[in-house]
């Protein structure tokens, strides 16, 4: 049996489906935040981020002192027109 699907699992666009749209750039800014304010335009949190899946830079999260936790709980502060816009954030441990 063979299956082909173009879909890759992907939602339908915000604008068809009466959703919020939130971009990758205003994500890094937001977990940026958690730097502290002189280094946020020289230095990142994130190495590399595709649509669905963030890279840390573990080297700028250690000398800062900030955890993956924090991460976690920052994505999941956001909100979009006062509502969460994550429901749940998964990371490499949870999928083991």
């Amino acid at each position: 049996i063979l299956v082909i699907t173009a879909d890759h699992g992907g939602t339908p666009m915000p604008e068809i489906s009466n959703a919020e749209r939130y971009t990758m750039k205003e994500l890094v800014a937001v977990i940026n935040t958690l730097l502290p304010e002189k280094v946020r335009n020289t230095e990142s949190l994130i190495s590399f981020m595709t649509i669905a899946q963030i890279s840390l830079n573990h080297e700028v999260l250690k000398k800062n002192s900030i955890t993956k936790e924090q991460i976690v709980d920052k994505i999941m502060s956001i909100k979009v027109n006062h509502k969460p816009f994550f429901k749940k954030v998964f990371t490499k441990a949870d999928l083991k």
